[in-house]
């Protein structure tokens, strides 16, 4: 209802959802012929190791960048029951957090986020100059992963916002058909990390309402 911006999406109900949205969109663009769509390759994804869109000399290395979120991003996938919230870690809270360190333990995960997590702090305005826009939404989208297991203060809110808004405008689906990108695995396990492993079902109980707890204990239910 009512009037909504373009660039206005529900990408926070993909990341809870059980359907593998991301993971059919990585094999879309994987194995998609890039000839049939006669695009070229714009000037602002040159991706050259420590320049940036001017040919200047920058601190990131853009081809080891896309290497590493492919090696970690195959290798978080690869383990099995690595996404499950595991009763012997503990209160759910705890479980949550053992699940994002066993990712984080995955190779080369950790300096993938480290690197991303630097590439977002220096380029919060003018993306483009960069001169890597894959590059640049890839640790846009991983510095969103970072905090999809602590939601803390609404940041993973505005990760998720800024992060979707930029993939828009910088890497359209077209245009990553063939480059190898790994932006969708790392949509994909944000959502592994973000989403409860079990959907919710009509019907089923889950827990225990504040009814039955009032029902044993004196506690004051909100109007």
């Amino acid at each position: 209802p009512g009037v909504k911006h373009m660039y206005d999406v529900r990408l926070h109900m993909f990341l809870r959802s059980p359907w593998p949205v991301f993971r059919l969109l990585n094999l879309l663009v994987h194995y998609f012929p890039p000839g049939i769509l006669g695009l070229t390759t714009p000037e602002f994804w040159r991706c050259v190791s420590h320049e940036n869109l001017a040919g200047e000399s920058l601190e990131f290395d853009w081809p080891w960048f896309q290497g590493a979120l492919q090696t970690s991003m195959a290798a978080a996938l690869s383990q099995k029951g690595n996404f499950d919230l595991k009763a012997e870690d503990g209160p759910l809270s705890e479980r949550y957090r053992a699940r994002v360190a066993r990712t984080y333990r995955t190779s080369s995960f950790r300096e993938a986020a480290a690197f991303a997590s630097s590439a977002f702090y220096k380029f919060r305005r003018q993306q483009w100059e960069a001169g890597c826009s894959p590059g640049i939404v890839a640790a846009y989208v991983m510095q969103m992963v970072t905090f999809s297991g602590k939601d803390t203060d609404g940041w993973l809110h505005r990760y998720v916002g800024a992060a979707w808004r930029l993939s828009i405008l910088l890497t359209p689906l077209s245009n990553l058909v063939g480059h190898h990108w790994p932006i969708f695995q790392v949509l994909h396990i944000g959502s592994l990390l973000r989403r409860h492993p079990a959907p919710f079902r009509p019907g089923e109980k889950i827990g225990t309402s504040m009814l039955e707890v009032a029902s044993t204990k004196k506690v004051r239910i909100p109007a």
